[in-house]
């Protein structure tokens, strides 16, 4: 077939060969420094024994070995003994397995600054009525959004809080806060805790503009790039349930002086993203192309929300003119033009199956 890449039996036997002296290579490493890990420790144990034993006679320290052997002897004849240990009962494995997933798959979250965990152990109830809250009263009048938690012991007192973390008892009981240990300690002793929402931390809820941006389009509306992306893409087999499959490797970039005029010209996306198929080539450009349009309204409206609410955009100029050529949905052709090939491992182009 025109295009693809065909190896001769000799090219696959010299491949495997020259793979298995490599893998062969690397595992005599691997044996000669675990036999050196090995002697440094017989070394180490030596020496420790002979610090420790130096003070004593030849008698006194045989007789200490002796008492030291005959013990670890009677261990194992207890564990031999025991051997093999009873297993529990498998609904009770089961139970116990079924409890600790279900509490590292709960996330726990820390009422003053949001950070999350999985281990109850790492935070402590505190009543919404307790005065060292006060330590996170924020003016309202510098929170361009509401932040009330919908209860009023809190809300009058301005107190800003995570309310995913609010613990509901029973009816008619105080409700109490769920505060990690960090931010505890500093309540306790009567200061704000550095890491809380208070401390000039808020974040609120993402604005519609900014919502369902793809990779792609956030690209154009950035002022600077500080990674390069290689996306790596391959066809499988079409009777499975996803006909591609893919991932994407992030790479350090110099920075560059930001950019002031934006969005960022489709011709400049290679510079940043470079697409490359994995196995067999690509015959049907058409079903990258989900993966690389661009909505041009999507793009202006988030363009346009970052200059009137975000310090770092005030001083960027929209290129009005791109969005005039563009239309409603576009694919970057820029990319998928440039799309290079890279033979599977075994250097075969087979797809993976």
């Amino acid at each position: 077939m025109a295009g693809q890449r065909v190896r001769s039996p000799q090219q696959r036997y010299k491949c495997r060969t020259q793979n298995t002296q490599i893998v062969w290579a690397r595992r005599k490493d691997a044996r000669a420094k675990l036999e050196s890990n090995r002697t440094r420790l017989t070394e180490e144990a030596a020496t420790l024994a002979e610090q420790r034993y130096k003070h004593y006679s030849t008698i006194v320290t045989n007789c200490l070995r002796l008492k030291e052997l005959d013990h670890k002897f009677t261990e194992l004849l207890q564990q031999e003994e025991q051997f093999p240990p009873e297993l529990p009962d498998t609904k009770t494995l089961y139970s116990n397995f079924y409890n600790e997933m279900m509490d590292f798959a709960t996330n726990l979250v820390c009422a003053s600054c949001g950070c999350i965990d999985h281990r109850i152990g790492k935070f402590e109830e505190l009543s919404i009525v307790d005065t060292s809250l006060r330590h996170l009263h924020v003016d309202p009048s510098i929170v361009p959004f509401s932040f009330s938690s919908g209860i009023s012991q809190l809300d009058e007192q301005s107190i800003r809080i995570d309310p995913a973390r609010i613990v509901q008892g029973p009816p008619g009981d105080i409700g109490s806060l769920l505060i990690c240990r960090l931010c505890y300690r500093s309540l306790e002793n009567g200061v704000q805790p550095p890491e809380s929402l208070a401390n000039y931390r808020w974040i609120g809820a993402v604005p519609p503009e900014l919502q369902g941006l793809t990779w792609i389009e956030e690209l154009l509306i950035a002022r600077s790039h500080l990674t390069g992306h290689i996306i790596c893409h391959q066809n499988r087999n079409a009777t499975s349930y996803f006909s591609l499959k893919g991932h994407v490797i992030l790479l350090p970039q110099a920075p560059t002086k930001l950019l002031d005029v934006l969005p960022l010209p489709p011709s400049s996306l290679p510079d940043i993203v470079h697409v490359i198929w994995v196995g067999r080539p690509v015959r049907n450009v058409d079903v990258l192309r989900d993966h690389f349009s661009v909505r041009t309204h999507k793009v202006y409206d988030a363009l346009v929300w970052l200059i009137h609410n975000n310090e770092d955009y005030k001083d960027v100029t929209i290129d009005r003119s791109l969005f005039e050529h563009w239309p409603p949905v576009w694919v970057a052709d820029d990319l998928l033009n440039l799309t290079g090939g890279l033979a599977l491992e075994d250097g075969s182009d087979e797809e993976n199956t």
